[in-house]
């Protein structure tokens, strides 16, 4: 049951940080891609 508990924190705490970089990636791909754009007009 404690094993249980663990690997269940565990899990949630890797798609936390998981989600956490990947919607950091995509805010700052977009902010790139609008400087980008913004540059060239």
């Amino acid at each position: 049951m404690l094993l249980n508990d663990m690997g269940d924190n565990i899990l949630h705490r890797v798609k936390a940080v998981y989600m956490s970089r990947l919607s950091f990636c995509v805010l700052n791909c977009v902010h790139n891609l609008h400087g980008a754009a913004s540059a060239r007009n």
